[in-house]
């Protein structure tokens, strides 16, 4: 149940409403990182948009947030652009705003006469995958994922097969560290141009405990965050862990030219005032990477 304080709180109140009135200007990752429409190079293109990737607000969230998200190592490969959008809702709502360029459900969403990202890129000649290491029944993403365009999609079963571990805590699946490697193999073995979208699960709030390798840190004090709730010391770790899995895949050496784009879904839904208050409540962060010719 919604806690009082979650009400007054006009810092976070997009959080917990779902769509804005009507002619509010509409942005997004895709369009703001230049990847709307397809390229002349026919890169490879990866879109990851990351549960709960906020913008925090605290001088010490802002350094990790940039150590993660704002590598040096990056501007040797790929050109790096960054900013932020609004969000309202929740992921799948961030979903439609990425796929379909629209403020929306995904139920009731008129899929067959909306130009989505993933026909968009078929289109051009592309194969499209779509990926989420929960089951395919939740949010019906089984169902409205190819209706949005995607030829494939796989899920924690199949993450599994592929060789994924499997992550437990509150959403029990496929460990996203573990996704990165994945889909740098399906890029390196492919003979078209992919579009690969994948929405992270491991850092959906509350991360408890097993939900993604690397969170003992938080309770021997070793983290980062150790000094601060556990809960937001566990988030910002999960978040480490999938921006060193995305850098690996980005950084390796034989990985083709391939572009990314990195994107929130929502800001952090802490239960608690004070944790909501750590984190921009109307904006995520959006990160593209641009390949640099040879």
């Amino acid at each position: 149940m919604m806690q009082i304080d979650a009400v007054a709180t006009v810092a976070t109140s997009n959080t917990y409403k779902g769509l804005p009135p009507e002619g509010t200007p509409f942005a997004s990752g895709v369009e703001s990182g230049g990847v709307a429409q397809p390229g002349l190079a026919r890169r490879h293109l990866v879109v990851i948009v990351v549960e709960a990737l906020g913008i925090p607000t605290f001088e010490e969230g802002k350094r990790l947030f940039a150590a993660d998200w704002d590598r040096p190592a990056w501007r040797g490969r790929y050109e790096v652009a960054s900013g932020k959008v609004a969000y309202f809702g929740s992921t799948t709502n961030g979903e439609i705003r990425e796929l379909c360029g629209a403020f929306a459900n995904f139920d009731g969403f008129d899929f067959a006469h909306a130009d989505c990202l993933p026909r968009r890129y078929s289109k051009a000649g592309y194969d499209t995958l779509a990926i989420h290491a929960f089951d395919g029944g939740f949010f019906d993403r089984r169902a409205w994922w190819p209706r949005a365009g995607f030829a494939r999609t796989e899920f924690a079963p199949d993450l599994v097969r592929g060789g994924a571990r499997k992550c437990g805590g509150m959403w029990p699946g496929a460990c996203d560290v573990d996704i990165a490697a994945q889909i740098g193999q399906r890029l390196k073995s492919a003979s078209r141009p992919q579009f690969i979208y994948w929405v992270t699960l491991n850092s959906h709030i509350p991360v408890l405990a097993g939900a993604t390798p690397g969170l003992a840190g938080c309770e021997d004090g070793a983290a980062p965050l150790a000094h601060a709730s556990l809960l937001q010391c566990r988030l910002f770790q999960a978040h480490h862990d999938i921006a060193e899995a995305i850098s690996a895949l980005a950084m390796d050496p034989a990985l083709p030219p391939t572009d990314f784009l990195i994107v929130g879904d929502h800001m952090p839904p802490f239960m608690r005032r004070n944790e909501r208050l750590d984190f921009d409540g109307y904006s995520v962060p959006w990160i593209v990477l641009r390949n640099r010719p040879a």
